[in-house]
């Protein structure tokens, strides 16, 4: 198996190292390799790492429990860390699943924002949910966002 770190004898230590070797990644594998040095480095709870790690999970088609479970271990989301798990399910075509993670965001008290709405109303278009579509719509002209 071809690694990310083939020019490196160690992995990298940084925010910022993890983030440029995020965006080397080629493959799925490499994906996996990244995320073994986020746990080994202790980055789990960077909101910056993980929203790029979950983004790039999703393009890489990986499944929508690989990149849930990331985003679950970090402990207090930020919004824009919801976002991030949000826009991925809805990229990834997850329609189901980043409707309920719009819930729960809305659960753990974390307040939604134009780029939440975005992507919860474009799934919501997508499953053909119209009334879940105009209640959040509605919720968006009430509250702003």
């Amino acid at each position: 198996m071809n690694s990310i770190f083939r020019h490196s004898s160690s992995p990298p230590r940084s925010t910022a190292a993890i983030i440029t070797l995020l965006k080397a990644c080629k493959t799925i594998h490499h994906i996996y390799q990244v995320h073994a040095s986020i746990i080994q480095r202790g980055l789990e709870q960077d909101h910056l790492i993980i929203s790029r790690f979950i983004f790039l999970s999703a393009s890489f088609a990986a499944t929508a429990s690989y990149y849930t479970s990331v985003f679950d271990r970090v402990l207090g989301p930020s919004p824009f860390l919801w976002n991030s798990l949000i826009g991925a399910h809805t990229k990834g075509s997850y329609f189901f699943d980043a409707l309920s993670a719009f819930i729960r965001m809305k659960a753990h008290g974390s307040l939604p924002n134009r780029y939440t709405y975005s992507s919860v109303i474009k799934a919501c278009s997508s499953m053909y949910r119209s009334c879940e579509g105009k209640l959040l719509h509605g919720s968006v002209l009430r509250y702003g966002g």
